[in-house]
């Protein structure tokens, strides 16, 4: 019986032992594990953080201004370096060329200065807040800045006066010489371009209707082999920031005309870089008033009202 107890005894102490080695190996696993779940997703998620911190800003990433430098004024905005160097990647001029720094703070500020005034004068005139987010702040959010000043240029370009207008044009002489004598080819395009302006002006016919004449004119092809495509165009809702045609001399003259009026017929002669001449006319079909002028007009008033001043 003292055997049996003994041995009872011993094998008890030996259960627990065990038991108890088994309990400190369990609680062990279930720490490690806690850590696991908890931890790990804490470091990732710090990781992400951090690196995002260091990523959002990557226009500073080898960037020839100190962000936090503060380079000038627009009115009561401070301008930094980090609103230069995130112009200078959006717009792709950090490589421009071999520019000096010098050259490339002029043409940063120049972009930025005329944000920051336009988000001033709209701020002025209520149609915007500004908030320490976009403005005035060396750590703004320069994505949500864009954003606002993109979003004052469309209103004031939706609210400009805009223009409808359509032009009739024989060239005698579009880059490529005419396969008959100059001379001959001018005077054929003055004649029947002038007979097509005595038609429009007496009502007989549409400018669109002279345009199709002057397309199905095969003998046209002698002095301009693109005598269809350069015969009608009809350019809507355009203004004088974006004016329809590439010779200065006939968007002044379109700007200058009534709503129903037909200019006289014009000669454009140019040289160089490439050789063009022709014969055009240009009626203004609309003229849609607008409440504000055009964008450029509106960012030089408000550069006047906050002025830039370079440190």
């Amino acid at each position: 019986m003292e055997k049996e107890n003994t041995v009872h005894f011993s094998s008890t102490n030996s259960q627990n032992k065990k038991s108890g080695n088994f309990s400190k190996k369990r609680i062990t696993l279930l720490i490690f594990l806690l850590v696991l779940i908890i931890g790990v997703p804490l470091a990732i998620l710090t990781y992400v953080n951090n690196f995002s911190k260091s990523s959002e800003r990557t226009w500073n990433v080898n960037s020839p201004f100190q962000a936090l430098a503060k380079v000038a004024t627009v009115g009561s905005e401070t301008i930094y370096g980090d609103d230069l160097n995130y112009v200078l990647a959006k717009n792709y001029l950090k490589s421009t060329g071999n520019k000096t720094n010098e050259e490339l703070k002029e043409l940063a500020l120049d972009i930025v200065a005329k944000e920051s005034a336009l988000l001033q004068a709209a701020n002025d005139e209520g149609s915007i807040e500004l908030t320490e987010e976009i403005f005035n702040n060396p750590n703004k959010n320069q994505i949500e800045r864009k954003k606002k000043v993109e979003e004052i240029r469309d209103a004031i370009e939706n609210n400009a006066e805009k223009f409808t207008t359509s032009a009739i044009a024989i060239w005698y002489y579009d880059m490529d010489k005419p396969f008959i004598p100059e001379v001959q080819a001018r005077q054929i395009a003055r004649t029947k371009i002038t007979q097509y302006h005595s038609q429009i002006k007496a009502g007989e016919i549409s400018m669109e209707e002279a345009g199709e004449a002057v397309k199905k004119d095969a003998s046209l092809r002698k002095q301009d082999i693109n005598y269809e495509g350069n015969a009608y165009v009809l350019n809507k809702d355009w203004n004088s920031d974006e004016p329809p045609f590439t010779f200065q001399t006939l968007n002044e003259t379109a700007l200058n005309l009534e709503e129903g009026q037909v200019s006289e017929v014009i000669e454009i002669i140019r040289e160089k870089p490439l050789i063009e001449k022709f014969f055009i006319i240009i009626k203004m079909e609309k003229r849609q008033q607008g409440n504000n002028v055009v964008i450029s007009e509106w960012t030089k008033d408000a550069l006047e009202r906050y002025p830039l001043n370079v440190n």
